[in-house]
Order: C-alpha cells, then structure tokens, then sequence
C-alpha cells in the first residue's frame, strides 16, 4: 500500500489501519512528494483526474480506439480515500495540495514503521545519509527515487544516487525506478 504523508495524523493511522485489514503485506511511505508539483504539461494539456470528457478527449479517444475501449470499460478514477470532498477534481487536488505535509521528520517514520507493524518501505531516498537514517528508523527497503521528475525542481536523478545509496543500505533491500 502506498501512502502519502498527510497532514492529519489520524488519517495516516487510519489508512494504515485500513491498509492492514485489508491484506497488503507492504506499506510504501512515498516521501519524494513533499508538496504537489506544478505538472505544467498536465495542466497545459487539460489532465485532470478523474478524466473529464471533453471536445479534447473525444478527439484522442477517435485517434486511439483501444484506449477509448478501455477507459469505456473501466471504472471510474477516483480518490478513494478522500471521497468526502465536495466539489470535483480541481477540489480535490487542492486539498491533496493542503493535506501533504512537507515537514515530515524521522520520528514520523518511526512512528509509521511501528503502527504498521510490517514490511515498511521509504519511497524518495536520494543520499547516503537519508538511507542510514532510513534504516535507523527501522525501514526495511529503500527506493531510490525522485518521483521521476515531476515533483521538484533541482532534484539530482536517481542513477547518480543509487551507487552512494547502496554502498549506505548494506543489507536493507533497495529498489531503483
């Protein structure tokens, strides 16, 4: 299960109350998302999610078939776990904006870690000395990443940190993507 750090404490505890109950093995703390990012290119080509249905999106649909099949018979995007926002997709993507909180620390990890009780996984890890201080924290894997690029401006990439990264995790798992 994937989580974000938000804000309010007692959503996280619940989503990873929630996540446990409903079987997954894993939680995957993604810390590489501090604050949303601009998403230019999103933003310019109108993405919006869930998918809005437009002019825009009636012509990509008619030059791509099998995509437009597939979205017809889907289910429908939504944010789950914030269902009880009102107001639409704009809406919902300020109050991700609002909830994610940029201070996260290491005692949140620990916190985190224990509450899981499980294979716990630190998403965003770029230095060798984040990476020890993951395993102090008790984390079981690292993934070396970046949010592929999309978050913040000015991040290194992620194969220019992944041999400092290893040589630090010794026998903690690492995932590079």
């Amino acid at each position: 299960f994937q989580l974000y750090v938000w804000r309010d404490q007692g959503l996280c505890k619940e989503l990873i109350s929630r996540a446990r109950e409903a079987g997954y093995r894993a939680l995957v703390l993604t810390v590489d998302t501090p604050v949303p990012g601009a998403r230019e290119r999103d933003l310019r080509n109108g993405l919006t999610i869930p998918p809005e249905l437009g002019l825009r999106t009636l012509a990509d649909g008619a030059r791509r078939p099998h995509w437009w099949w597939g979205l017809l018979r889907s289910e429908a995007v939504t944010f789950a776990n914030v269902r009880h926002v009102a107001g639409g997709p704009q809406a919902v993507m300020e109050f991700v904006g609002r909830q994610f909180d940029p201070t996260v620390t290491w005692d949140d990890i620990a916190w985190m870690v224990e509450a899981w009780g499980g294979p716990f996984v630190v998403k965003g890890v770029l230095t060798a000395a984040d990476a020890r201080r993951a395993a102090a924290a008790g984390v079981d894997a690292v993934v070396v990443s970046n949010h592929g690029g999309r978050q913040l401006d000015h991040v290194g990439a992620t194969v220019t940190a992944l041999t400092e990264v290893v040589d630090a995790v010794g026998d903690l798992s690492l995932i590079h993507i």
